[in-house]
């Protein structure tokens, strides 16, 4: 053997080492931070360590063997990462590519993947692993990072303290708003310049320099201080942070320095230092004694105050232990205490310290102990500082005497005082300023003082000085007005001193007042008092001079420079003594000087005085102290008067010098004057304040010269001028500077002319008013008004305004583009003749609140925009606000409304609603036949429990039903498609009704919604309220929804309805209130939306979707009322309605504003619907049985114009046509082209049709070939000789026009020639004259006059024309109402009586036709012999069969009477002619309507009609039968038999069975005894109904209460005792058509069992198809289709077949009033709108078949008889021909019968008796 071995001892080794790795590594790679996965060349999933699972939560099974891409990585980003898979496998590896996954749970993960290449041992590449890192966070922190970067940057621009940025070589790339504020360089005038080059000042460059150098090689600075000026070169002190800025790798880029502008510190800190001097001094010298002890208790402070107290001196007492030595031993412990907590901090305040001073007096201080800190805010021991309260209590006692002193001075002041505290509120009102202000104290404390007390114009300048108060300012003699309660004005000179507390803080305003009012007014008083006297020192005749305190003289007047020969030139400022009073008398008259400059006046003193020229003169003088405003003593002045003469005048000319003195001097107005030069002579104190000269600097000086501005000195020189020629100027502007030229005062001057003693002008006084102020503000408000204009003209939004006059004052571009009105078109007139009818109601109403005061917000403005043209182009909606304009007075002056353009949100919004209702709409179907398929179901069903399960779908199918009706509510109302039918409503019967329904209401479990804890009350009856015009039923739906949600939303309590009438408003308010759970205020105005309730969320416990308020209001609104609700939460809620007496709805639909529709007559409960209403209710609450609907009015045919009209040639009727409203058409016939031209231009627009002919023969072949009639002709007088009179004949003979119809205005000028020719014209049918030439404006004018004139003729003529037609149709009063534009007409007769009559024998009649027509003639003329016109109506008969009516209109109360006469008489005068009558007399409620509009039909239908003609059919011939109804109509027995013929009796016939109205009494008039067999035996008939219960009362809302509906479907007849509808040849049948599976089955559910034969038909073609295939006795339609419409087919079945030949029932879900009407007008028998009850549909089909067969009997009977009777003719004419071969007389008797001999033949067998014929119905 050879063995080759192999040493694998080194394999073996490095193979457990490969192993090791290959295990660490796939250790390393499970727990590795970072998530790692692998994939293999498929892209399936091979590695997937911890992190990955922690990350996306899918476990490593679920990930091994999946594919990573599809399964773990979103579609989007799918793409990306199989290209960087793809990649890796090929080799190139990825680095850092942002991975998106989605985590397990959703969580969205960013992971940062290197994808590397997975290689074998041979290289091969096996996969792809990638390991990941989780940047989620630092995506997030990156984020958040930029977020911060962006605030720091703005931190940095908008922060407070100034921050720049350097660059590495000191250029500044920072520098932020607070620097360049305050430095004053900007930010362009800074960034990229060096900063210490630029900036610093050349002494701290190198120090600066150092510190950014330091900064830059990374050595931050802090506070570094150093100066900086600014631009203007004022210095300003900065504290610098220089810190290093460095770039993303940590290298420095520059240096930010954040600085601190210390400038203001600096300040304070001086100020501290100097403070802390003055501390330590104020420690020392304090009155309060004050001491300071360490942390060992030893005194470092004694102060003056302590030392003179105690005894001890500060030498004594530094250093020692202050509670030892200096404190009682009895109190060491308390104080101990004390010092020790201040040195840890907790001060004591108001410690009462006993001491006793080195003499041993003993003290009591009120000490504050207060910690002692270092700087760093260490405790260095305490400081106490204290107080001897022995006299401060003392104090004290005397402070609070002093305060009640003070309270009592200002209750009782006569001053008006006020306090305000720091809000503004009065806390302070005395009795003075009650009696002034005539608010008392009461009405005042607590109240705002500006907003409550003062007015508008002043509430600023008030606000202002009670704010500076409050901030410590106090303001001394500030003046504004007040009014008083009353409204009488006040002027108050207010001081408005700062109220402080306890420890001074601000706690208020004391305002004391002084009433100036009276002042002002003497002010006014004084003033011109003051230049009377100037004018009088001046033009004095007593000699007047005055002295200064130095004896020289200051005033020397006219009369005293007259009497001495001295000029005031040559005295003024010379002393008076001196040189002027002889050396005698000096002495003296220096003693009376110096007494009067010491305020002792002389009087009378003579004074001897020496004039110029020697002569000697005594005066007798009064020297006179004078004083300056503050009583100060500034002179002397003396007044002579020869003693003579003036006596009396020296008092007063005193008095009035020194006021006129002072007055002048102190007076609040400038006031200067002038002498002749032009010089300054007088110069008041206010003028030397204004202007800053004094009056010395003035005095003397040319005024224009030397005050007056270059470019002002000619205006105010020729102002100066006249008033020195004697002309005064008043508020002349004056124009000042000021002595510092900075500021240009305003001042409103009245010049007066200074005259002296002999009336020659010596000067000028000028009183000025400085209105600089008033200027500035003055330019300032039309600064302000022009703005507010253009911004009004050019804002986006639409503005308009109106005066008191509502007429128009604003109206900007945006307002002008959205009417197509232009601005200068509407401005000046009134608003309502802006929009169309249906916006004038609302804006009217609005703007007259806004007018009163009361502002409008958010009201929808809907009106019809115009274009260019001025056609109508399209509807606008505007949401405006109704805002009051006022003048500076507070005074409304008018409406400014901003609006908003929301036509496009209005239009969504509406078809969002009109979407709504078709979805809606297409909902009732279905809910209709789950109704009726579970209601059906639930009848046939024994099983009680599926029976109520049924029942609750039934229950929950209505209350989805009322849901959709809620919402095709609001939907109409929404699109105002809704409308009303208002009549006379009593609102206290309507409301007794609606409580009487909702106390018996239950929920959708059966519970009553009125709980037994609450009380329902009523107390609307007390309120007595008016009858007022509204829709009934929908007044009745508000008031049924707000007690319904009282009722829920109250757990106990009461709800209780009450009412009143305002008549200042003329409407009525119902509250309806409850104690229920209450309303938030925030909801208060939500829960009036639609879908919106107070609590919406899914656990609310009230039920609901929130429609019934909404409904409610619109409801209200569109009666032009309003509702109202206050509420508090857990306390009740009140809900107001206020509803109009007269609906403003209603006269605002009204064209012209007619007056609403007459209530009918009471007998006669009837609703007449116009075009304008839409339903009606009778008062009542229940629905009137008529057409509830209106259709507009057709306008004639042409076949059905009267005879009399001549057609061919356009008479009278074309003439009465309709043309276009508001157009104009006219012919102009004049041979002129210059009159023409002058006609055209006056007529321009498009009001006008003008058409022009050359001639009278053009203009007759004009009128002859128009289609379309003219309205006016023009015609000139002097038409080419006669062609204007054969104008004028051809319309008057061969048209037949007149003035009236077609208007001639003739055209003429005032000339002799046309004399004549005037006055012919005029007499042959002219309407007007109009001469040339004429203003175009007067021509319109009196061409519309005459146009409208002519429209009114036509429209009576026309009404008159219908209204004759009508009446012979219809009785009167229906003609009336047809005339009057009625077009629907139809209600409810609750008492008439009905006469039916018929020939009773017909063997006699030779020839059928012939025969006939005489006996109905014979007939007729005996009923019109014995009717009244007015009483009795004869409608229209058929056949042999007449009907007449009395008491239909409610004016004929005994109309049984009536009738019972006229057959009588009826029957005495046929009787006579040989024929023989039956009648039926019977009376009850019945139903009428108008049926037809171009012919119209009145119809009489119901109960009692059935009940009479069934009565005729059972009466023996010539007998009269009449019911108990009747009966009990005409009264006692007794009496009736009275009123009967001789031979005639009332007998009862007994109990019968007539067809369809059960057993009944019926009774007769006969001749002689007995009672007819006829009416001996009972009747039976195949038409006999079973008796149905009475119908249920339907709601309000037209659809039958559900509890009302069990009960009816309760005693509904079930299967098993059905009764069949049969007709001889087998049961009826009945044709269904809708396209509806449901409601097929439905209606098979419903008529099966009443043994109906149904046939169905999907649509319309089918139904035409089955009904020519097959005969049926009544067709169900309903009324939508697709294809073919209900309403088509009706129409096209009445073309072949009337109503009593195939009736015709619409049934719809839809419940528009309108629908009723084209219904009926399509030729329905009846309407039925789903869902119905089954009782209400099987009633209705009974009825219509019953009368159907009936019919179908009638013509059967018909045949028969027609058979009979030529059976019986061809047997006379044999017997005649066997009596003539036997010549033997006929046995009959011989009748005369309108000069006829007829033969009557025997009775026949009463097989062959003749039937009369039923009426057609």
């Amino acid at each position: 053997v050879i063995c080759v071995g192999q040493d694998i001892t080194q394999i073996n080794a490095m193979t457990l080492e490969q192993q090791l790795v290959a295990d660490d590594l796939a250790r390393l790679v499970d727990s590795a931070n970072a998530p790692i996965f692998g994939v293999d060349i498929n892209g399936l999933v091979n590695e997937w360590n911890k992190k990955a699972v922690s990350i996306l939560g899918f476990d490593k099974d679920e990930a091994m063997g999946r594919h990573l891409v599809h399964t773990f990585i979103q579609p989007e980003d799918r793409k990306s990462v199989a290209d960087v898979l793809h990649k890796a496998l090929a080799g190139k590896e990825t680095a850092n590519y942002e991975l998106p996954l989605l985590s397990k749970h959703g969580e969205r993960y960013t992971i940062l993947l290197n994808a590397t290449t997975r290689r074998n041992g041979r290289g091969e590449i096996t996969g792809v692993v990638g390991v990941g890192q989780d940047i989620t966070e630092l995506n997030q922190v990156m984020a958040e990072s930029k977020r911060v970067a962006d605030d720091l940057t703005r931190l940095i621009e908008t922060a407070n303290a100034p921050i720049f940025g350097i660059d590495v070589q000191g250029n500044v790339t920072e520098w932020n708003a607070k620097a360049s504020s305050l430095l004053g360089f900007s930010n362009v005038e800074t960034i990229g310049k060096h900063l210490v080059s630029n900036f610093i000042t050349e002494e701290f460059r190198d120090s600066v320099q150092s510190v950014l150098e330091a900064a830059l090689s990374g050595k931050d600075t802090a506070n570094f201080e150093f100066p900086l000026f600014t631009k203007h070169g004022k210095r300003k002190e900065i504290l610098l942070n220089a810190t290093a800025r460095r770039g993303p790798d940590g290298e420095v880029t520059g240096v930010i320095g954040v600085g601190q502008d210390i400038t203001r510190i600096r300040e304070i800190t001086s100020e501290q230092e100097r403070n802390a001097d003055d501390l330590a001094r104020l420690i020392d010298t304090a009155n309060a004694p004050i001491f300071g002890v360490d942390l060992q208790g030893m005194v470092t402070e004694w102060n003056r105050k302590a030392a003179d107290m105690l005894g001890y001196t500060k030498e004594e007492t530094i250093g020692k232990a202050f509670v030892q030595n200096f404190i009682q031993p009895e109190d060491k412990t308390s104080v101990e205490e004390v010092v020790q907590r201040a040195m840890t901090g907790c001060e004591t305040a108001n410690f009462t310290l006993p001491l006793v001073s080195k003499l041993g007096k003993s003290y009591t201080v009120l000490l504050n102990a207060t910690t002692r800190r270092d700087a760093k805010g260490k405790i260095t021991g305490v400081v106490g500082v204290g107080q001897d309260i022995t006299e401060l209590n003392q104090v004290m006692a005397e402070s609070k005497r002093v305060a009640d002193d003070l309270m009592r001075l200002i209750e009782t002041a006569n001053a008006p005082i006020f306090g305000i505290d720091v809000e503004g509120k009065v806390t302070e009102w005395n009795a003075k300023a009650s009696s002034l202000l005539g608010f008392t104290k009461s009405e005042t404390m607590g109240k705002s003082l500006v907003g409550n007390f003062i007015t508008e114009e002043f509430k600023d300048s008030v606000k202002a000085v009670l704010r500076a108060a409050l901030m410590g300012n106090e303001t001394a003699n500030f003046e504004f007005p007040l009014f008083t309660k009353g409204g009488e004005k006040k002027a108050i000179l207010l001081n408005a001193t700062t109220r402080r507390g306890p420890e001074g803080e601000i706690t208020g305003v004391i305002g004391v007042g002084q009433d100036i009012t009276q002042i002002r007014e003497i002010t006014s008083e004084h003033e011109r008092i003051a230049d009377d006297l100037s004018r009088l020192i001046e033009t004095a005749n007593a000699p007047i001079f005055g002295v200064d305190l130095n004896g020289m003289v200051t005033e020397w007047n006219r009369k005293a420079a007259d009497m001495l020969g001295y000029t005031k030139e040559q005295t003024i400022g010379k002393n008076l003594v001196e040189n002027f009073i002889q050396p005698e008398n000096r002495d003296s008259v220096e003693r009376v000087l110096n007494r009067a400059m010491a305020g002792e006046e002389a009087a009378n003193y003579e004074l001897p005085l020496l004039s110029k020229s020697q002569r000697r003169l005594t005066v007798l003088l009064n020297a006179t102290t004078r004083r300056d405003a503050k009583g100060s003593v500034i002179g002397v002045v003396g007044v002579g008067q020869d003693i003579t003469e003036i006596n009396q005048l020296m008092d007063e000319s005193k008095r009035v010098a020194d006021d006129l003195t002072r007055l002048i001097e102190t007076a609040n107005a400038p006031i200067f004057g002038i002498n002749t030069r032009g010089e300054v002579t007088e110069w008041n104190r206010s003028f030397a304040n204004i202007t800053q000269y004094w009056k010395e600097e003035a005095l003397g000086k040319d005024l224009v010269e030397n005050f007056i501005s270059e470019q002002y000195k000619d205006s105010v020189r020729k102002v100066l001028t006249l008033a020195l020629s004697g002309k005064e100027t008043g508020n002349f502007e004056f124009p000042l500077f000021t002595k510092q030229l900075d500021r240009k005062i305003q001042i409103l001057m009245s010049a007066t002319p200074r005259r002296g003693p002999d009336g020659q002008i010596i000067g000028m006084i000028g009183v000025g008013q400085d209105i600089t102020d008033l200027r500035a503000a003055k330019e300032a408000a039309d600064r302000t008004a022009d703005e507010l204009a253009r911004l009004i003209e050019m804002a986006n939004a639409p503005i308009f305004g109106v005066d008191q006059h509502c007429q128009v004052t604003e109206w900007n571009q945006k307002m002008s583009k959205i009417s197509g009105v232009p601005r200068k078109e509407v401005l000046g007139t009134r608003m309502r003749d802006v929009f169309d009818a249906n916006a004038q109601q609302s804006i009217e109403t609005v703007l007259r609140d806004a007018l009163h005061g009361k502002e409008t917000a958010n009201f929808e403005l809907r009106f019809e925009s115009r274009d260019s043209m001025g056609r109508a182009a399209g509807v606008v909606v505007l949401l405006l606000s109704a805002t009051a304009r006022l003048d500076s007075a507070g005074a409304i002056i008018g409406v400014v409304s901003i609006g908003q353009d929301i036509t496009e949100h209005k239009s969504l919004e509406e078809r969002k609603m009109r979407f709504m209702a078709v979805v809606s709409h297409e909902l009732r179907s279905p809910i209709h036949g789950i109704c009726g398929l579970s209601d059906t179901l639930a009848l046939s069903e024994s099983d009680p429990a599926r029976q109520r399960k049924l029942k609750m779908i039934t229950n929950c199918s209505t209350r989805l039903l009322d849901l959709v009706s809620n919402i095709m509510d609001i939907s109409s109302m929404r699109t105002k498609t809704l409308k009303l039918n208002t009549e006379p409503c009593n609102v206290t019967q309507v409301m007794e009704e609606t409580v009487h329904m909702l106390e018996h209401a239950t929920d959708k479990q059966g519970r009553p919604v009125k709980r037994p804890t609450v009380q329902l009350v009523n107390d609307l009856e007390r309120a007595n309220l008016p009858v007022i015009e509204a829709d009934i039923h929908r007044c009745t739906q508000v008031f049924y929804n707000l007690i319904m949600n009282a009722l829920k939303f109250t757990q106990k309590g009461e709800v209780r309805i009450t009412g009143n009438f305002n008549s200042h408003c003329g409407e009525v308010e119902i509250h309806v209130s409850d104690t229920g759970i209450g309303i938030s205020k925030s909801h208060l105005e939500r829960v009036f939306e639609p879908f919106e309730q107070e609590d919406d969320s899914e656990a609310r416990t009230f039920e609901g979707i929130g429609l019934g308020l909404s409904i409610s209001r619109e409801v209200v609104q569109r009666h032009g009322g309003r509702i109202r609700v206050r509420s508090e939460i857990n306390k009740g809620s009140t809900f107001t309605v206020s509803l109009p007496v007269v609906s403003r709805q209603q006269s605002s639909e009204r064209p012209g504003g007619d007056t609403l529709l007459q209530a009918p007559p009471a007998k006669v409960q009837a609703t007449y619907v116009d075009r304008r209403s839409a339903s009606s209710t009778d008062a009542r609450g229940q629905e009137s049985s008529q057409v509830d609907s209106t259709v507009p009015r057709q306008s004639p045919q042409a076949g059905s114009e009267p005879s009399g009209a001549k057609a061919g040639h356009g008479g009278l009727d074309e003439s009465l046509s309709s043309v276009e409203p508001g157009r104009i058409r006219l012919l102009s016939v004049d041979d002129s082209v210059a009159n023409q031209d002058m006609v055209s231009k006056a007529c321009v627009g498009p009001e006008y049709d003008l058409t022009i002919c050359m001639s009278g023969s053009d203009a007759i072949n004009e009128l002859q070939r128009a289609t379309t009639p003219y309205d006016v002709i023009l015609l000139d007088v002097r038409l080419l000789a006669t062609q204007g009179y054969d104008v004028c004949k051809y319309m008057l003979r061969e048209r037949q026009y007149s003035g009236e119809v077609l208007p001639v205005l003739l055209m003429a000028t005032a000339t002799p020639t046309e004399k004549l020719g005037l006055e012919t014209m005029v007499g042959s049918g002219v309407t007007d004259v109009i001469r040339r030439p004429f203003e175009p404006e007067e021509f319109r004018t009196r061409l519309q006059d005459t146009v409208s004139s002519s429209r009114q003729n036509k429209s009576r003529i026309k009404a008159l024309q219908r209204k004759t037609v009508l009446q012979a149709l219809v009785p009167e009063s229906i003609a009336d109402m047809l005339a009057s534009g009625k077009t629907v007409i139809a209600h409810d007769i609750p008492m008439l009586s009905v006469l039916c009559f018929s020939l009773a024998e017909m063997e006699n009649l030779e020839s059928e036709v012939t025969q006939a027509v005489q006996l109905l003639n014979v007939v007729q003329r005996a009923y019109e012999k014995h009717r009244d016109p007015q009483k009795v109506y004869q409608l229209r008969s058929s056949g042999l069969h007449f009907m007449v009516v009395a008491g239909q209109d409610g004016h004929d109360t005994f109309h049984t009477e009536t009738l019972l006469k006229l057959a009588l008489a009826m029957s005495a005068d046929v009787e006579e002619a040989g024929v023989h009558l039956q009648f039926g007399l019977h009376s009850g409620r019945a139903q009428a309507g108008v049926v037809g509009t171009e012919l119209p039909n009145y119809c009489l239908f119901g109960e009692t009609i059935h009940f009479a003609q069934a009565m005729l059919a059972n009466t023996p011939p010539s007998c009269l039968c009449f019911s108990d109804a009747a009966r009990c109509q005409l009264g006692q027995l007794g009496k009736l038999a009275c009123r009967l013929p001789a031979g005639a009796q009332v007998v009862e016939s007994g109990p019968f069975d007539l067809p369809g109205h059960g057993s009944t009494p019926l009774w007769l008039v006969v001749r002689g005894g007995g009672t007819p067999e006829k009416l001996t035996r009972q009747t039976t008939s195949s038409l006999t109904l079973s008796a149905l219960p009475p119908l249920p009362t339907q709601s309000r809302s037209g659809t039958v209460a559900p509890s009302q509906m069990r009960s009816a479907q309760a005693a509904l007849p079930q299967p098993n005792g059905r009764c069949h509808l049969d007709t001889p040849a087998g049961p009826c049948r009945m044709l269904s058509v809708d396209d509806d599976e449901v409601n097929q089955e439905v209606v098979t559910g419903i008529f099966k069992p009443e043994g109906l034969d149904i046939t169905i038909a999907m649509n319309g073609s089918e139904c035409l198809k089955e009904v020519e295939k097959d005969g049926f006795h009544i067709v169900l339609l309903d009324s939508m289709m697709p294809g073919m419409s209900g309403l088509e087919v009706c129409k096209t079945l009445r073309k072949r077949y009337t109503q009593l030949e195939l009736p015709i029932i619409m049934l719809t879900c839809r419940t528009a009033a309108e629908e009723a009407a084209e219904a009926i007008n399509a030729g329905c028998n009846d309407y039925v709108r789903k869902p119905f009850s089954r009782v209400e549909l099987v009633a209705r089909v009974r009825a219509h078949l019953a009368t159907r067969l009936e019919r179908m009997s009638l013509q059967q009977q018909i045949q028969d008889l027609s058979s009979n009777v030529q059976g019986l003719t061809e047997t006379q004419q044999l017997a005649r021909i066997d009596d003539s071969a036997s010549a033997s007389p006929p046995a009959a008797a011989a009748v005369p019968r309108h000069g006829l001999v007829a033969s009557v033949p025997a009775p026949a067998p009463a097989t062959t008796t003749m039937m009369p014929m039923a009426a057609a119905l």
